[in-house]
């Protein structure tokens, strides 16, 4: 029988996650693991830790809605309004113990200002293609 509680965190058990690179990465040689502790079958809810080395890179939460909680280290989300010139807008900066919705339209820019790990719980709705990561 499993645990009816998923414990992730500091005292999370090992996970064989690999570390991958991101797509489109703008400045910098980011690194990045992704332990998923919790997923439904159909993959529209997930939860875990994420982690990345200090580096940018431009993303899209393509429908999915994510919370996050930053456990070490900052980050910053730079938005990208919708036009052809890709000029950059609105810019969010988080740090260890700060909590932050990432909504499911969100485009732009993540910056790993300092290595970083976050637990999150993301969740695709129905209408949404199921979240790659």
């Amino acid at each position: 029988m499993s645990h009816p509680v998923t414990i992730f965190g500091r005292n999370a058990p090992a996970n064989d996650a690999k570390p991958y690179t991101p797509d489109n990465i703008v400045k910098g040689n980011p690194v990045c693991k992704l332990e998923i502790f919790r997923a439904t079958p159909d993959g529209r809810f997930m939860s875990g830790i994420w982690s990345c080395t200090k580096g940018e890179f431009h993303f899209s939460q393509a429908g999915t809605d994510e919370t996050c909680t930053i456990l070490e280290g900052s980050c910053k989300m730079t938005a990208t309004p919708h036009g052809p010139d890709g000029a950059r807008g609105a810019v969010f900066e988080y740090r260890a113990g700060e909590s932050f919705v990432i909504p499911g339209d969100f485009v732009g820019f993540w910056e790993t200002t300092t290595d970083m790990r976050k637990v999150f719980s993301a969740y695709t709705p129905a209408n949404a293609p199921p979240a790659k990561l």
